[in-house]
C-alpha cells in the first residue's frame, strides 16, 4: 500500500464498535456548569475544529472555544480566510477536566464515542485537531502503532477516506511559540 500510512501501521481489523460514551465512568460531568457540551457552529465550510477539552471559560459560558484559547483559534481561522461561524467546533473531551493539563488517556477513551458520532453525523471534509488529545482520539481508529509526539503529525494533511485530517498545536502552545518568537533576541 502506498501513501502516508504504511501497511505495518494500519489496522486491518474493523474498529471496535463503541456506541455509548462512558460518561458515568469518567465522572467529569458532575463537576461542570455545562456538562457534555454540544457541537457549535453551522459548518457550511465543511470544517470541524476539535480541541482537547473545554476550559473553565468555556464551561462558564456553555460553549466550546469561548475563552482566550477560542479567540486564538478564531483569529487563526479568519487569517486563513475561514469564518469561524462557518465551521463546527467541539472538543475530544466534552466536559471541563478542571485541570490545566491535557485530558488523560482514560478521559479521551471514555469520550471517544461522542467524537465518532460527531464525525459520522456531520461528515466534515476537513478536521483540524488542536493538540494531542483530539489527534489521539481520531487517529487511534486508523493507526495501530503508538501515536507518538504531536510534532510527528503537525503540518501533515492526512486523507482518512472520510475526511482530511490536519493536526496542529493546542492554542496555548501557539501563543507560547508566538510570545517566544516576539521576545527572543536574534543575533
Amino acid at each position: 500500500m502506498a501513501g502516508f500510512f504504511t501497511t505495518s501501521h494500519i489496522s486491518t481489523d474493523r474498529p471496535e464498535a463503541v456506541s455509548v460514551a462512558k460518561c458515568g465512568s469518567c465522572g467529569l460531568y458532575k463537576g461542570c456548569k455545562t456538562p457534555k457540551m454540544e457541537v457549535i457552529g453551522r459548518g457550511r465550510s465543511g470544517i470541524l475544529v476539535v480541541g482537547e477539552s473545554p476550559d473553565s471559560e468555556d464551561d462558564h459560558f456553555g460553549e466550546h472555544f469561548s475563552g482566550v484559547h477560542g479567540d486564538v483559534v478564531k483569529s487563526a481561522l479568519r487569517s486563513g480566510g475561514v469564518s469561524p461561524q462557518r465551521t463546527w467546533m467541539t472538543n475530544a473531551v466534552i466536559c471541563n477536566t478542571r485541570s490545566e493539563d491535557p485530558p488523560t488517556i482514560k478521559q479521551i477513551e471514555y469520550c471517544q464515542p461522542n467524537l465518532r458520532k460527531t464525525l459520522e453525523t456531520l461528515k466534515p471534509n476537513v478536521v483540524i485537531t488542536l493538540g494531542k488529545a483530539p489527534l489521539t482520539s481520531i487517529v487511534k481508529r486508523y493507526w495501530k502503532a503508538d501515536v507518538g509526539t504531536l510534532d510527528r503529525w503537525v503540518g501533515w494533511k492526512i486523507p482518512t477516506g472520510d475526511f482530511w485530517l490536519c493536526p496542529t498545536y493546542h492554542p496555548a502552545q501557539l501563543e507560547d511559540l508566538k510570545n517566544t518568537l516576539m521576545t527572543k533576541e536574534f543575533e
